[in-house]
């Protein structure tokens, strides 16, 4: 019985949310999830605190609250599983700069418009493609320009996509902790050699770990990272199976990374 039980391949914590904004209690939000969804108890709990997270965040949410979202739609190589837009460096790299030139102008008329209509920024992500794949100073200039468009005495979080672990730089890394960024995603999918080759990424697992160790030490508040089971050449016997987390750091990072 798969721990989600019927669950397994969707997105689990919409019935526990929508349980209890219709004023069921955390129990009877578990019980169904139990009974009807054969989700075992501990996947159960942590949906149904999942849920109740969610929605207290929801409650603070105020009607002119809003997120920004920056999208930088470059990697290195593009990998075989994605299906956003997205195009490799090596293809396109004489398009970054007017990208980045057109960015910048656009966060301005965006923080313009913010400003006239009284909303105002909760958080701000730059995903991608890969946004570390700009060069330390092209991310300088986007994170500037959000800084002076945008009002941030209100802006909770602000993510950074650090996707591929072979783009990651202690310069780049700087930059980012300069401009108060306060969590950094680093999505490596896998840490199986074939499956990387597979779907098209230049670096290896130990890459992996060294980007992390980078990350961690340079003290950012919270650090996460993206896993893919069943990617080409993936299998449940491969010996990282069991793997769900980096190997140790030696210097960890001063608060817990998740």
């Amino acid at each position: 019985t798969p721990p989600w039980g019927m669950l397994t391949g969707v997105r689990p914590v919409k019935l526990p949310s929508r349980a209890l904004l219709s004023g069921a209690t955390p129990l009877q939000a578990k019980q169904e999830l139990r009974e009807e969804y054969y989700v075992s108890p501990d996947r159960a709990a942590l949906a149904v605190e999942t849920g109740g997270v969610a929605l207290r965040a929801a409650r603070d949410l105020g009607k002119q609250d809003i997120a920004v979202y920056v999208g930088i739609p470059f990697c290195p190589t593009r990998c075989a599983y994605c299906s956003f837009v997205s195009q490799s460096v090596e293809r396109s790299f004489a398009l970054v700069p007017p990208y980045v030139d057109a960015l910048v102008e656009e966060i301005r008329s965006g923080g313009k418009m913010v400003r006239e209509t009284g909303l105002r920024v909760r958080s701000f992500y730059m995903g991608g493609g890969t946004p570390t794949t700009l060069s330390a100073e092209q991310m300088d200039r986007v994170l500037t320009a959000f800084e002076e468009a945008f009002d941030r005495g209100h802006c909770d979080e602000i993510t950074v996509e650090a996707g591929r672990p072979d783009t990651i730089t202690a310069e780049k890394l700087a930059v980012l902790k300069a401009h108060g960024v306060t969590r950094v995603s680093v999505n490596p999918q896998t840490f199986e050699e074939n499956v990387l080759r597979a779907i098209g990424r230049c670096h290896t697992a130990a890459d992996i770990d060294r980007a992390m160790e980078l990350v961690a030490r340079c003290g950012f508040p919270h650090m996460n990272m993206d896993l893919i089971a069943g990617l080409p050449e993936d299998t449940a016997e491969a010996p990282c199976a069991s793997r769900t987390a980096p190997r140790p750091f030696s210097e960890p990072p001063s608060t817990p990374w998740r």
